[in-house]
């Protein structure tokens, strides 16, 4: 073997073993990152207060709403559509603890009840009514087809009513008519949920009971 065959395998079996260390640092280095875990994360906080407006405790325009974590007030929540409010935490938290969290109106009203979450990889969404109260919401169909063969009811002149203990017999805003069907319906927010109510369907308010079948002769439907 000449001198310079010789000079080529050294200068080669040099490279091989100055890159050699080099790659397996790399590769390690890969390895180590691939096998941790993703840590990022994020909490989003929903907090709906239509319930807290109708019972008069929250006025949109004045007041606000703020997260309470581990009983430190954390941030103000954004109003979003539908009174609903909303907070995000981004890798704030540690992820091997438990947090509990409730929210306040201004500094004056905090909520009774208490809920808790673990942080993890990824994004958490976390949705509540105010005080885990959601409200009830009934939609009263009627169908007034009869009424108007019999010519107790004319749809071009005339609207329906649900008159019921929900609105202390004084009777609702008129029933919105469904398309040209004769259906008519009205959502109402009963605020307690699990109670009886009872109601009957009017035709106009203000008006002689003389000829409201249902007023005058039906018993009260329940609900």
């Amino acid at each position: 073997m000449n001198s310079f065959i010789r000079s080529a395998i050294i200068r080669k079996t040099m490279l091989i073993m100055v890159l050699v260390p080099v790659i397996c640092i790399f590769l390690s280095s890969s390895d180590a990152l691939s096998a941790k875990p993703d840590t990022t994360w994020s909490v989003t906080f929903h907090l709906n207060m239509t319930k807290a407006i109708n019972q008069h405790i929250f006025i949109p325009d004045s007041d606000y709403v703020y997260l309470i974590l581990n009983g430190t007030q954390e941030m103000r929540l954004v109003q979003g559509p539908g009174f609903v409010y909303s907070a995000t935490l981004f890798d704030q938290l540690d992820s091997s603890a438990v947090y509990q969290y409730k929210f306040s109106i201004n500094d004056s009203i905090n909520e009774t009840v208490n809920r808790s979450f673990k942080p993890k990889p990824g994004m958490i969404e976390l949705s509540a009514w105010w005080n885990n109260e959601p409200i009830n919401i009934t939609t009263f169909i009627v169908n007034m087809i009869y009424a108007a063969q019999y010519g107790l009811f004319n749809p071009v002149t005339d609207s329906v009513f649900l008159v019921g203990t929900m609105n202390n017999m004084a009777g609702s805003p008129k029933m919105q008519r469904i398309d040209t069907t004769l259906n008519y319906s009205y959502i109402d927010s009963i605020t307690d949920p699990g109670s009886v109510q009872q109601y009957k369907y009017r035709i106009n308010l203000g008006d002689s009971a003389k000829g409201q079948v249902e007023l005058l002769f039906r018993p009260n439907r329940i609900i």
